[in-house]
């Protein structure tokens, strides 16, 4: 059984902010994604589960919630269709609810078995 596992520190929306984001995919039909922050306020997010398909990246599942100091989020997309190039999309809706963007990760996407 292939395995895949990916761990980016981020810092949205600026350096006083800092989250890691783990993304665990060890084959069967479920990617584990984990978000945790070190500094900065509660930052709430939406987060797409990513699948290259002719010449684009579409979203093929979607969770959202928030993340703070005290409060890690742990999400799993089930029923994960194997083959195929894949990455995780987290937009980011910020502290204030004025700041947003949109973080790819890792960016290139990885290799499903």
């Amino acid at each position: 059984m292939a395995s895949y596992y990916y761990q980016e520190d981020n810092h949205y929306p600026n350096d006083n902010f800092n989250q890691t984001v783990s993304v665990s995919d060890f084959g069967g039909s479920t990617v584990d994604v984990s978000i945790t922050q070190l500094t900065g306020s509660i930052v709430s997010w939406d987060m797409y589960l990513q699948r290259y398909k002719s010449g684009a990246w579409r979203d093929v599942g979607s969770r959202s919630g928030y993340v703070g100091v005290l409060s890690p989020s742990n999400r799993t997309f089930t029923d994960v269709m194997a083959g195929g190039q894949l990455r995780i999309r987290i937009y980011w809706k910020g502290a204030t609810g004025g700041e947003t963007g949109n973080v790819y990760i890792p960016h290139t996407g990885w290799s499903r078995p």
